[in-house]
């Protein structure tokens, strides 16, 4: 019988079976009686035994299975202790070759805990360790996950170069990794259409398939999202979240249930985006993802937002940041920041708004968060015309007006244009005014933007824009499209309940502590 077997027989993990194994988790008396009584081995067959009572090769070769079974599904932080236990053990009596290798896991464990620092340093040793062996395979491995790591500190020009090395010395089999990475990271700076070339070139390749298809997809999906393309959006990641439950990719699963969810939120369809985050939150608990756990959070604190629970948000939303200030999940204090910003606002405290529009486009700056950019100039616009600084608001507006016109037509581009609409109403110019308006609630119908709908029209209403030119160039049914985004609001109240109860690990049935 194998180790998976008897896991599966016991009911427990692959990592949870291969930690008994390796004696990196104790086995309680249950546990012991039950595998002895499956595999007809008595109990002290299982009882730990010290590492100075084995092979130190079968001990390194053991533990790497170990940290390989951690990684997948992730549990990085044991992986990282198993990690570190190996490497002491190849101090004296294992070659460098295997000594590297170890290194290479280690910083892959320390990659997934966020401590890109340290899995940098362990990851240039095994890099020059295998560059002198000529091992380019596990070269490539190293700079891919060297370039995660840069671009986990904001340093994305050196994460380009890691990348860049990695494509080079590749194997063909795996040259997608390196070209999804590059993608991802244009799209990170806001290079969606290099993204988007990369993404489709793979999509036609006929070699890429399986998990790796899933992974093209996953990233696909996240440009068009990021975009603002919230219609084209779900539908994409409806594809690659199919694609990634059928190949058992865990990580993507986690990853494409908030991306569901936010569309969901954008889109109006607030139970189904309700049920779509409170799945996510399960899956990332369960993986012990901490960082999609918390992003998770942070948005289901927007959907709270979103259906007008200003006092829920509002905790929502500081639970969330206090994790990501924790754990430095930079993605997720951008999003706290923008949360916090739009919170601001809905309650007419301009100058909080401004205080946190300026936090949250200094803060994408600095980690290469374009399109968050753009929102902070946007909001900061926004806080600065309730403020009476006019000329302020212009100049903010014309930094998100820039950035809008890289990322292209989508959420950021129609709030954008409902911006400028609204100041060329303030300076009496109808024309100009009645043109952008169009525009903007022609883009936010085009992407099915529900809320963005409802609140781009009352914005308008204020200048009694049913009396002048804007009435005109309205082309969508504005009594329709409030009727269906104030439906999914007062729908999704009944399934609100789920986004404020304790976490998995509050409840009162928590399972046995393994």
């Amino acid at each position: 019988m194998t180790l998976r077997e008897l896991g599966d027989r016991m009911g427990v993990s692959r990592p949870t079976i291969y930690a008994y194994a390796s004696g990196a988790l104790k086995m309680s008396r249950r546990r012991l009686l039950q595998a002895a009584e499956l595999t007809g081995k008595s109990i002290d067959y299982f009882l730990p035994r010290g590492v100075g009572d084995l092979d130190p090769k079968s001990v390194v070769s053991q533990n790497f299975r170990l940290i390989d079974a951690l990684l997948a599904p992730p549990d990085a932080q044991n992986a990282v202790e198993v990690a570190k236990e190996t490497l002491e053990a190849t101090k004296d009596n294992e070659t460098p070759g295997v000594r590297a290798e170890v290194l290479l896991k280690l910083g892959v464990s320390l990659t997934g805990t966020g401590d890109y620092v340290t899995a940098i340093r362990h990851l240039e040793s095994a890099y020059n360790s295998f560059l002198a062996d000529e091992d380019k395979p596990r070269q490539a491995s190293c700079l891919q996950t060297l370039g995660f790591c840069y671009l986990g500190l904001g340093q994305t020009d050196r994460a380009k170069d890691c990348f860049e090395g990695a494509k080079s010395v590749q194997t063909p089999e795996l040259a997608w990794r390196p070209e999804v990475a590059l993608a991802g990271l244009a799209e990170r700076i806001g290079d969606f259409t290099e993204a988007e070339e990369r993404l489709s070139g793979l999509l036609d390749d006929p070699f890429v398939k399986g998990a790796s298809l899933t992974y093209v997809r996953a990233n696909f999906a996240s440009v068009v999202c990021a975009r603002g393309r919230w219609k084209s959006g779900l539908a994409q990641t409806e594809t690659a979240l199919a694609s990634a439950y059928a190949t058992k990719t865990t990580d993507q699963v986690a990853e494409l249930l908030i991306q569901s969810a936010l569309a969901l939120t954008h889109l109006g369809r607030l139970d189904e985006a309700t049920m779509m985050i409170v799945r996510a939150k399960d899956v990332t608990f369960s993986l012990q993802d901490e960082a999609r756990a918390t992003f998770s959070e942070a948005v289901a604190a927007g959907v709270l937002l979103a259906f007008g629970d200003e006092r829920a948000a509002r905790e929502a939303i500081s639970a969330a940041m206090s994790r990501a200030i924790g754990g430095q999940y930079r993605r997720s204090e951008s999003f706290c920041l923008q949360l916090m910003t739009e919170l601001a606002l809905k309650r007419q405290d301009f100058e909080g708004a401004l205080d946190t529009s300026v936090q949250l486009r200094s803060h994408a700056s600095a980690h290469h968060f374009v399109v968050a950019e753009a929102f902070g100039y946007l909001y900061e616009c926004q806080a600065r015309s309730g403020l009476g600084q006019a000329n302020k608001s212009r100049e903010a507006l014309v930094e998100a007006r820039s950035i809008s016109a890289r990322v292209g037509p989508g959420r950021l581009q129609a709030l954008v244009l409902g911006r400028e609409a609204l100041q060329h109403m303030t300076a009496g110019e109808l024309e100009p005014a009645a043109s952008k308006a169009a525009a903007s609630l022609a883009q936010a119908q085009d992407n099915g933007l529900l809320l963005d709908l409802i609140g781009l029209s009352e914005e308008f209403e204020q200048f009694d824009w049913k009396s002048t030119q804007i009435q005109g160039h309205l082309g969508y049914n504005e009594g329709e499209d409030r009727e269906r985004a104030m439906a999914g609001v007062q729908h999704g109240a009944d399934f609100k309940k789920f986004l404020v109860i304790t976490s998995p690990g509050e409840s009162s049935s928590q399972g046995e502590a393994l």
